[in-house]
């Protein structure tokens, strides 16, 4: 009778350890078996301290120059916040936004980084408001005929340092123009209150039988209080663009920026979308409601996936006023805001009865094949910051007497959970150097880059047809520095083995048994294990 084990998963704890598949594991902790074989992982290396007190929660590398690791800045909060680069066309200077901590802002490499060390350092309010009414205009030069008379009213937008124009101001009273008059305007609005970077402001006037469409005027610095409008209708510039163009929500959360210009965020039950390409503007056009409080959300594709407190729903489209709303019944609201991730394969959020995952393909559970309802409530899948690296989902837990966090790949189910011995308050996967940066403590680490972790991995419980009594093993590894196999008889430990070589070793007789497992503990690369009754059942290799 033999035992042989040459391909190593993870664990599948709902599973009876009699009944796993003979390559998974009861146990399997800092355990990397990315390649099929037993390997480890490295312990995570420091990086760096950012200079912020209190107890951090978001890190963001801004700045980053591709090939230089220790290029850039570390954007840190401790708030929750959500921070992207913005979708924005001809940009050479980083713009960033992000919402958390008070109303969304942004940000760019001209303010970001200058005035200490505490990164960000200077930020904007997001959007551009809309000026307010009370600004008077007044004729110039005598009246003509009545019948030659047309109507006029005047509003004004304010323009950021960006370029970014915003809503029109309330139009004024309508004043009646003759030919060879021209319109004083005073008490022009001179900016908004509020951190704001507005430069400019434009003056727009009603077209000629219109009362509704506005045309270029003028644009000029933005403490003119006056102007004296004599622009005949033929020298008006364009129609105003930005009639609708708002900021966001002030209490707008969960930031997201898409490859077709879009960018998202939430509000309450509301869903904001901005215009394309232009993340200053936030059309309330553009809003859909869900029927339940929106906890988080995250997109693949041209799909954005919104989780409340019940059901996800999915928005697609392109244009955002024909994007269409579905929504997914099946009582998997989100419990953990900070779970939710997004990935090629779709976007992963916590919900009561497991770790969803919402893709192309529609829904499933990553952890219902591993665990039950009740074992992946040991979690305190509330607590659950999730991040994806390498394609694969890490998710840092809390639940009140552990920390730690499990590791599972959404393309290999079948290769089972493992644990690793870290935790991270923060995470950010960049994709500039394809490395995972932890939050833990107050430093900055990076995974996988310092020394060794020592592995665990325990085996099923091998239940043989008939008694009998296993005498020899051997262990396959690409080295011997660092590795013991412990041998199990009816859940006892009878043998433990330093493994310094591939030979064949001997181990205790005298029995006859059906159940047997092992375990291994190293930082060898581990291939196959074989355990038998006698030397000649060994399998050759």
């Amino acid at each position: 009778m033999i035992i042989s084990v040459k391909r190593f998963g993870g664990i599948m704890p709902r599973s009876s350890p009699q009944l796993l598949p003979d390559f998974l594991a009861q146990n399997a902790v800092n355990t990397k078996l990315w390649s099929g074989a037993l390997d480890k992982f490295s312990a995570p290396l420091f990086y760096l301290d950012p200079t912020k007190t209190g107890n951090l929660k978001t890190i963001y590398r801004f700045g980053a120059v591709p090939g230089n690791d220790q290029s850039g800045f570390w954007f840190h909060w401790t708030q929750e916040v959500h921070c992207v680069r913005g979708p924005v066309k001809g940009d050479t200077q980083e713009k960033t936004y992000f919402t958390g901590g008070g109303a969304p802002k942004k940000t760019d490499s001209s303010i970001a980084t200058s005035g200490g060390t505490n990164y960000p350092t200077n930020s904007y309010l997001l959007g551009v408001p809309s000026p307010p009414a009370g600004f008077t205009v007044a004729l110039n030069g005598a009246a003509g005929n009545a019948e030659d008379a047309v109507d006029r009213a005047y509003a004004v937008t304010y323009v950021s340092a960006w370029g970014e124009e915003g809503p029109p101001s309330p139009l004024t009273a309508s004043v009646q123009f003759w030919e060879g008059q021209t319109v004083t305007l005073n008490t022009l609005p001179t900016g908004p209150s509020g951190n704001y970077n507005m430069a400019t402001k434009r003056i727009y006037r009603t077209a000629t039988g219109s009362s509704t469409e506005l045309d270029f005027v003028a644009e000029m610095a933005l403490g003119t209080a006056s102007y004296v409008d004599s622009i005949l209708d033929s020298q008006l510039g364009e129609t105003i663009q930005s009639i609708y163009w708002e900021p966001p929500p002030p209490d707008m959360f969960g930031l997201g920026a898409m490859a077709n210009g879009l960018m998202y965020g939430f509000s309450k039950n509301l869903l904001c979308i901005s215009e394309p390409w232009l993340p200053h503007a936030w059309n309330p056009l553009n809003q859909q409601a869900t029927n339940y409080p929106i906890i988080a959300g995250g997109h693949f594709d041209n799909t954005i996936v919104v989780l409340t407190t019940k059901n996800p729903h999915l928005v697609t489209g392109y244009d955002p006023r024909s994007l269409t709303m579905q929504e997914y019944d099946i009582k998997q609201g989100c419990v953990s805001a900070r779970s939710a991730v997004s990935s090629k394969y779709g976007v992963a959020y916590a919900s009561p009865d497991g770790l969803m995952l919402i893709g192309p393909a529609g829904y499933k559970s990553l952890t219902e094949p591993f665990m039950t309802k009740d074992q992946w409530q040991t979690l305190k899948p509330d607590s659950i910051l999730g991040a994806v690296h390498e394609d694969r989902y890490f998710g840092f837990y809390d639940n009140g007497t552990n920390q730690g966090c499990f590791l599972l790949d959404p393309a290999n189910l079948d290769a089972g959970m493992v644990y690793l011995d870290v935790y991270a308050d923060g995470v950010f996967s960049d994709p500039l150097t394809d490395k995972l940066y932890l939050l833990v403590g107050d430093q900055i680490v990076v995974w996988d880059e310092g020394i060794a972790e020592t592995f665990t991995w325990k085996s099923k419980v091998f239940k043989l047809s008939r008694p009998t009594c296993m005498t020899v093993g051997r262990v396959l590894a690409d080295s011997y520095n660092d590795l013991q196999l412990r041998f199990y008889v009816d859940g006892q430990v009878v043998h433990t083995q330093a493994v310094t070589d591939d030979k064949t070793f001997r181990m205790p007789a005298g029995y006859r048994e059906r159940l047997f497992e092992f375990d291994l503990v190293g930082t060898d690369v581990v291939n196959q294990v074989d355990l038998a009754g006698s030397p000649a059942e060994l399998p050759f290799v």
